[in-house]
């Protein structure tokens, strides 16, 4: 972890420090938590329109698909109505 407290530092230090050392620790893990925040809302909207690209193309893909298994099914059908009439 990158907050430069050693174990054996924190473990040996009076209760003062200890007290001052976790705080300390809390108050940076505090600003990563607000920095991590501030960097989602920043993609969020860049995110939420490729979300919905993808959302989009499933709906698009599965609308091809359905065509073009009725136009498969109406060939297979008509193939073998014209073999069958010759």
């Amino acid at each position: 972890m990158s907050h430069g407290v050693k174990r054996d530092t924190y473990i040996n230090a009076d209760p003062d420090t200890t007290k001052a050392l976790t705080y300390d620790m809390l108050d940076h893990i505090a600003g990563k938590v607000d920095e991590i925040k501030t960097i989602y809302e920043g993609h969020l909207g860049a995110c939420d329109i490729r979300f919905k690209k993808l959302e989009n193309k499933k709906k698009r893909d599965t609308a091809i698909s359905a065509i073009s298994g009725g136009i498969g099914g109406f060939l297979a059908i008509a193939t073998k109505w014209v073999k069958d009439l010759f």
